[in-house]
């Protein structure tokens, strides 16, 4: 097979990653096309496929209008080729896009600020390599379809060569790893140097443990030895990583143990994926969950907490009580002729009130286990675990001058001229599974303070 390079650079340019690769590939037979538009690629393309002629490396110049248009349009024409972004900054918008699982560029694809002799040298070789493989399958097809023998068996025949193991393991997506027991490289495939930036040769031989830091590197052996000492013989784990080019990376790692036909084990092979990009989607939709979770259980007009946390937060806090013998009180307050306020200054100015009313009585409950709610309309409730009837009432005492010394005007309220509230206390010690009766107990005292005249705290203690 012969193969060229292609670089795809605005036109009219004079880069020096030319340059570089034409230095690079002056002691080959690899020869240099230069275009400078997307069309102008694709026929060459094309062209170079009919005539026997493949791709294998093209380079793309950041400075190409849309370049990953440019890559995913060509990249199809050359699955096999390896398509490298230069001039391009490792935190870029581009980079990011370039290696986003959205971007169907494949695994074949690179982004750096700059070109060199070594990478242009390896990147050709595992091309070839790729072509190689494709083509010694596709030879191997051809034999089997003009053969006179039965080619089911001849496929099969094929599946237990070397060859064709050769082939699973240097094309996998999958790094994969072999070694001996002590951890000693003795196979390392494409995906493998894809990922470590190792190639093979510097791989093998090498202790495994030393091809990344940080816990791969402390944590590897503690694995490697449990994977061994498994009734299995195999067995997963995750990992955080530095790489050889220095970026972190998240991996999944399964291992397994390598046995001979007498069941004696000679090494282990390992599988690694990285998930980084996996683990921060998740880290991601764990944080919009927990946002969404706050939200589910928040007023969105006062910010306090709403009907269903406090709910939530009363199972909980019954519960507890009943299990240590604890008081549990509840305090539901009403404001005052609330409608007559509406009625007098408008809702907006009523949705006001009510954002600052929640403000003033959460500012005044200062334990974390007491919930203050917006139990409906100008209603709200306040929930307090392990407090007695006297506590209670002197917390809600402490909220209604609070409340006073705010001095909120309400034009048309028959008990003063400010907003006020009327509220009622019940304190139960539970022995039953159902927290209602605390919740019925203390409407009963706010509708007794409502008929008392408003303005007033009843509770169930009072004489």
């Amino acid at each position: 097979m012969v193969g060229f390079v292609l670089i795809l650079e605005p036109a009219n340019t004079a880069s020096s990653h030319r340059d570089t690769l034409t230095e690079a590939l002056q002691d080959s037979s690899v020869p240099l096309y230069v275009c400078g538009n997307l069309t102008g690629a694709r026929e060459l393309l094309e062209r170079e496929q009919q005539n026997g002629n493949e791709l294998l490396l093209g380079i793309l110049d950041a400075g190409l209008t849309q370049p990953l248009v440019c890559a995913q349009t060509l990249a199809p024409i050359a699955p096999l080729a390896h398509w490298s972004f230069v001039g391009v900054d490792e935190h870029s918008p581009l980079t990011r896009q370039i290696h986003s699982p959205f971007s169907r560029m494949g695994k074949y694809c690179s982004a750096e600020r700059y070109l060199s002799a070594l990478n242009i040298q390896q990147r050709l070789e595992e091309s070839q390599q790729r072509y190689d493989h494709r083509d010694r399958l596709a030879n191997i097809n051809r034999q089997l379809s003009v053969s006179p023998k039965d080619p089911l068996r001849e496929l099969k025949r094929f599946t237990q060569s070397t060859d064709f193991l050769t082939h699973l393991f240097e094309t996998a997506n999958e790094a994969m790893i072999a070694t001996t027991v002590d951890g000693t490289v003795v196979q390392w495939n494409l995906a493998a140097t894809h990922l470590f930036g190792i190639d093979s040769d510097k791989a093998i031989n090498r202790n495994v443990r030393t091809v990344a830091s940080d816990q791969w590197h402390d944590q590897l052996p503690v694995i490697l030895a449990q994977t061994l000492n498994t009734p299995e013989g195999y067995m997963t784990a995750e990992l955080r990583c530095r790489l050889n080019s220095g970026a972190l990376c998240d991996v999944e790692l399964k291992l397994a143990q390598i046995r001979d036909r007498q069941d004696n084990t000679l090494g282990l092979s390992l599988f690694v994926n990285d998930i980084s990009v996996r683990k921060r989607a998740q880290a991601a939709l764990n944080i919009m969950n927990k946002h969404l979770e706050k939200l589910s259980f928040q007023d969105g007009l006062t910010g306090v907490a709403n009907r269903r946390r406090f709910d939530v937060a009363l199972e909980q806090a019954w519960s507890e009580a009943r299990r240590q013998q604890a008081p549990v009180s509840l305090a539901i307050f009403d404001l005052d002729h609330f409608k007559r306020y509406n009625d007098c200054l408008g809702h907006l100015a009523g949705d006001e009130c009510l954002r600052k009313v929640a403000e003033i009585l959460s500012q005044t409950v200062r334990r974390s286990s007491d919930m203050l709610a917006r139990y409906g309309g100008e209603e709200f409730i306040l929930l307090l675990p392990h407090t007695g009837y006297q506590q209670a009432k002197t917390l809600l005492l402490h909220c209604q001058k609070r409340l006073a010394q705010e001095n909120l005007l309400h034009p048309d309220s028959p008990v003063g001229h400010q907003i006020t509230f009327s509220c009622g206390i019940a304190t139960i010690m539970p022995d039953s599974d159902d927290p209602t009766s605390l919740i019925q107990a203390a409407d009963q005292q706010l509708y007794r303070a409502k008929q008392g005249g408003r303005n007033r705290i009843c509770t169930d203690h009072d004489g």
